[in-house]
């Protein structure tokens, strides 16, 4: 496949569109940006397995897009993306796929009313449509010790019944 400036170009531009996607979904409280330049088959992979077993999933689990707006949506009233580092972000047009690493700096909601800061380190992997308008498939590798901690304060959060705080 041949590649063109242009190409590279629109990789870049759809895989950080996809990355800022969180802070959209957050700050116009509407979790389809989470998927704006996800192709509707896309499937999104959690890595590692361990996480997943911990909150309860399947190792082999994948959202779909539906799926994955419909979590975000159910955890909003909980935890709110205010920014991400991205570091770096690289693409690969004859592969048609990209990666990036990323730092989002989250409120976590607490009980008491107030909001503490966390900071979630996450990797991506990325595979693109003929295009790269689109992204067709995400496997996100997490720091399983944080992400871990914030459900458990998540579950507490709802058990408790005072998730009544917003994003």
């Amino acid at each position: 496949m041949a590649t063109t400036p242009n190409l590279h170009q629109t990789l870049h531009l759809t895989l950080k569109t996809f990355l800022h996607g969180p802070i959209e979904a957050t700050t116009q409280k509407n979790p389809s940006l989470l998927s704006s330049v996800l192709s509707p088959d896309c499937l999104h992979y959690i890595a590692p397995a361990s996480f997943l077993t911990s909150i309860g999933a399947p190792p082999d689990f994948a959202f779909d897009v539906a799926t994955w707006e419909a979590q975000y949506a159910s955890e909003s009233r909980f935890v709110g993306t205010r920014s991400v580092d991205i570091m770096p972000l690289v693409v690969d047009a004859e592969t048609m796929t990209g990666a990036a690493r990323t730092v989002y700096v989250d409120n976590l909601h607490l009980a008491n009313g107030e909001n503490e800061e966390v900071k979630l380190d996450v990797s991506w992997f990325v595979k693109f449509n003929e295009n790269g308008k689109k992204i067709t498939e995400v496997t996100e590798i997490l720091d399983g010790l944080v992400f871990v901690e914030v459900h458990r304060r998540i579950r507490e959060f709802k058990e408790d019944g005072k998730g009544k705080a917003g994003a």
